[in-house]
């Protein structure tokens, strides 16, 4: 009985798990989209409505993380946007997300360290 339990509660986390970065991935793709067609305020609260407390896929996550930077910059709030790519650059520097953040801050004229 307890192995079954244990059992149930393994799938019922790994399918948390699963849902949760589907729904994160959902919000790197409409996002993507507002964003192309300069619908940069429903992007922003897509974004920040998809980012988790926790349970997070990182690279779903650091997607987000790069979009929600791009939207703050279409939205006129360059400040804002440069802090946004400066933490991806500090939380995950290696990540692809990074790399595209790392162009932006110079495309932004900001200096950013490799």
């Amino acid at each position: 009985m307890r192995a079954a339990r244990a059992t149930l509660l393994a799938l019922s986390l790994a399918l948390t798990a699963c849902a949760s970065a589907s729904i994160q991935r959902g919000a790197v793709l409409r996002s993507t989209g507002m964003i192309q067609e300069s619908q940069f305020a429903a992007a922003l609260a897509d974004i920040d409505g998809a980012i988790p407390e926790e349970d997070a896929a990182p690279d779903a996550l650091n997607e987000l993380y790069m979009l929600r930077g791009e939207a703050l910059e279409g939205l006129g709030r360059k400040e804002e946007a440069i802090a946004q790519y400066e933490s991806l650059l500090r939380d995950d520097p290696s990540s692809a997300a990074a790399f595209q953040a790392r162009g932006r801050l110079v495309q932004l004229g900001r200096r950013c360290t490799p």
